[in-house]
């Protein structure tokens, strides 16, 4: 499971997404997650640090999150 790999970064994540599982379907279940808070202590994470779970958990929203994240730091062009 991928989520095992963040725990080095995110400690205790996966007992969090266990006993929150309703909260990060939600979040899962978003047309465009990349646009919206994480659950609970998570939901103040960088974009950088959303980019990682979103590789983890919503590999196909990758992309999206990508081209907004350079869009913020670098501009529009």
């Amino acid at each position: 499971m991928m989520l095992k790999g963040l725990e080095g970064i995110f400690p205790d994540l996966v007992k969090h997404v266990e006993g929150e599982i309703m909260l990060w379907k939600k979040w899962y279940n978003e047309d465009k997650p990349e646009l919206e808070s994480l659950p609970k202590q998570y939901k103040n994470c960088g974009p950088f640090d959303k980019m990682l779970f979103l590789r983890a958990i919503r590999s196909d929203r990758l992309i999206s999150a990508l081209t907004e994240f350079v869009k913020v730091n670098m501009g529009e062009q």
